[in-house]
């Protein structure tokens, strides 16, 4: 009786004897269907095993009536126990053969590698990712046949200037007549402009690693807005050039004026280097750096502080903070810009493109 006081699901169940006595037993809710299924007519009887004996003092709690009644009843859980643990004792063989042939398996013959399938969620940006790779790379290619053309570079750089130009112009009048930049992003971008390159030359240089290696035909252009001759790109060399294209006299350079130039070339080592994609890696940083510390200044509200000091004056800053807001926001077109003047450049210039193809069409009266 002890035994059975001890199941972790406990049920009160009363059962009615063929006599008329009552007895109160504890069992789990398993035993009991058990044992009704072995009272039944319908189903098997189990498995007989040899009755336990009651000891002459053990009592049933519970009882009323005499002993025998008790005792059949716990000789039925016990047989239902007992044939509970042969049956797990049969299939405990079988169960130990599965395994091990299931492990047998296992290490025979490995699952093959799934390859991953890629998402179809992505796929057209992906697919826009590689046809905007092919299309930049078409035009790097432009920009290096320009690099082999002497002066051609400097014309593509001198029409790029004016585009931006023309296209900042109505930027700047919409930010002064709606006055959509503070004077604490012109703090932020007079900054930029004042921290001297080299501060920014790791950064510079690590990104333009990565744009030569993702495009290389970038290696053929090497020029860029400091240094715009492909030819010339010595500081004094290029000076010279453009005093001689002013109709001025080339004159030897005074000893001030060659240590100057070596100074103005070490800082342009990087320019020299890498060529347009240092520009490039630049115009990028810029993106995220002017916006970095405008957040500082607008926190630090340097424009209150410069108002109260009585540095800011309001009339001459109404005109130049878009200024500051403009030079900004052409960043962004800078590079559809360049590459919309040195295609244009290239095909003017090159023979065999675009530009001559169209040119004698017109003059046969052909359809382009």
């Amino acid at each position: 009786m002890s035994r059975l006081l001890l199941q972790a699901q406990r049920r009160l169940v009363i059962r009615r004897t063929s006599g008329p006595i009552f007895q109160l037993r504890f069992c789990s809710s398993a035993q009991v269907r058990k044992a009704r299924k072995a009272r039944s007519g319908d189903s098997e009887s189990p498995r007989k095993t040899k009755k336990r004996k009651n000891h002459p003092g053990e009592k049933i709690w519970g009882a009323v009536g005499p002993k025998e009644g008790a005792a059949d009843d716990s000789d039925e859980v016990e047989e239902i126990e007992q044939s509970e643990k042969v049956k797990d004792e049969e299939e405990e063989p079988i169960r130990r053969r599965t395994r091990a042939r299931a492990q047998q398996n296992e290490e025979e013959e490995p699952d093959p590698p799934q390859e991953e399938k890629p998402r179809a969620r992505f796929k057209s940006r992906r697919a826009q990712a590689a046809a905007g790779g092919n299309m930049a790379d078409k035009i790097f290619d432009k920009f290096g046949d320009l690099a082999e053309v002497e002066g051609a570079t400097m014309k593509a750089c001198a029409a790029f200037r004016m585009s931006m130009y023309v296209v900042g112009f109505p930027i700047y009048c919409t930010s002064l007549y709606f006055n959509l930049f503070s004077g604490n992003f012109f703090i932020a971008w007079l900054l930029h402009k004042m921290v001297p390159m080299p501060v920014w030359g790791r950064l510079n240089s690590r990104q333009a690693d990565n744009f030569l290696q993702r495009h290389p035909a970038l290696h053929r252009c090497k020029f860029s807005m400091k240094l715009p001759d492909s030819f010339r790109q010595d500081p004094q060399d290029h000076h010279d050039l453009v005093k001689s294209a002013a109709g001025r006299a080339i004159s030897e350079h005074s000893e001030r004026m060659q240590s100057v130039f070596a100074q103005r070339k070490a800082m342009l080592k990087n320019h020299i280097k890498y060529g347009l994609a240092y520009d490039m890696a630049d115009n990028q940083r810029a993106l995220f750096t002017v916006p970095a510390i405008f957040l500082g200044t607008h926190f630090l509200n340097v424009q209150g502080i410069m108002q109260t000091w009585g540095v800011w004056y309001d009339p001459a800053m109404i005109w130049v903070v878009p200024f500051a807001g403009a030079s900004y926001v052409c960043r962004f077109i800078a590079p559809a810009g360049f590459g919309r003047a040195v295609k244009h450049i290239h095909d003017d210039l090159l023979p065999g493109h675009a530009g001559d193809r169209n040119k004698s069409a017109q003059e046969i009266n052909l359809p382009k």
